[in-house]
């Protein structure tokens, strides 16, 4: 993840479950990419979903890079691609749910 809460996300890199990532992707179909936001700490998840927030409202795109250790077919089969810039669709208004410490993104 690279961005702020004050400009939005920049760009992100999508890359397997298990590596530390608080990038969790839930559904990939080539166009569209849904993401949980998974962090344990509260303050993390939310700065996330600020960032990700302002990005959909200054209509800013984020760069995704796709890791070749994502669990995707639409994953290079080795190293890092650009897959292109994607629009961030508005949040499910359910986000943040604390219990779970998980929050929903979508790009498309």
């Amino acid at each position: 993840f690279n961005g702020s809460t004050a400009s939005g996300v920049e760009s992100v890199i999508l890359t397997a479950a298990d590596s530390g990532t608080p990038l969790r992707v839930v559904r990939d179909d080539g166009d569209e990419i849904q993401v949980d936001i998974e962090c344990a700490d509260d303050e993390q998840r939310a700065l996330l979903v600020a960032a990700f927030r302002v990005s959909h409202e200054l209509a800013r795109p984020v760069r995704v890079v796709r890791s070749w250790l994502l669990a995707s077919p639409h994953a290079p089969s080795t190293g890092f691609r650009h897959d292109g810039s994607y629009m961030v669709q508005p949040l499910e208004p359910s986000t943040p749910v604390k219990k779970t410490k998980k929050s929903r993104a979508v790009v498309k």
